[in-house]
């Protein structure tokens, strides 16, 4: 997988197990690729990122340490956080936290927890759309996590390889079809939307790897 990479997206509003998926998709990436780490972008120091403690698996209570950004080049050295195959930032200023990332973190996964709040919607920035190509040039998998799909940008959308689905409130419309021209797309959203389980998740192949 060495310059093999996929770009995710998301959708799933707020108290419908975004973040447990994300952590178990997470666990999935470390046991399938035991050599790589995972970088969490965040803004905060949020409860629920502490850890790798699960809704499907308890015992794995692997805590996430906070890096600073500046000790990210470093930990992709092994001169910092020798052993850790997950941390996360904490800060505000998630842009150079990402920026910073795309530069000097290589092979494994990105995850950009609450890409809501500086990823709006419309169209990416150019300093957003340079960072994802260096992170794709360095080999790595970017998970872009929204809580809705309206607040994809478009050029995100069109470059997005998996597009994970999950109850949105959201109804398919002319905004949506922009987004995603498949077919399948209000079929299964109208899916997820009829489902009885809060946490239901569709993974959708939206784009060519």
């Amino acid at each position: 997988m060495a310059k093999q990479s996929l770009i995710f997206g998301l959708a799933s509003a707020r108290e419908t197990g975004k973040t447990d998926y994300i952590l178990n998709m997470i666990k999935t990436f470390l046991i399938n690729h035991p050599n790589k780490k995972v970088l969490i972008i965040a803004e905060e120091d949020s409860e629920p990122l502490r850890d790798l403690s699960t809704w499907d698996d308890k015992e794995n209570t692997t805590q996430i340490p906070i890096i600073e950004n500046k000790d990210i080049p470093k930990w992709e050295l092994g001169e910092h956080f020798q052993g850790v195959k997950v941390a996360r930032t904490a800060d505000f200023d998630v842009e150079e936290s990402f920026n910073i990332a795309s530069r000097y973190f290589y092979n494994g996964m990105l995850v950009l927890e609450d890409a809501t709040n500086y990823i709006l919607h419309g169209k990416i920035t150019k300093d957003q759309r340079r960072t994802i190509y260096h992170s794709k040039q360095h080999g790595c998998h970017l998970v872009f996590v929204f809580h809705y799909i309206q607040n994809i940008p478009a050029e995100l959308a069109r470059s997005l390889n998996v597009l994970i689905l999950g109850k949105t409130g959201e109804i398919y419309d002319s905004n949506i079809k922009k987004r995603f021209i498949h077919p399948f797309i209000e079929t299964e959203m109208k899916k997820v939307a009829d489902s009885k389980d809060t946490h239901i998740k569709k993974v959708l192949y939206v784009g060519a790897s």
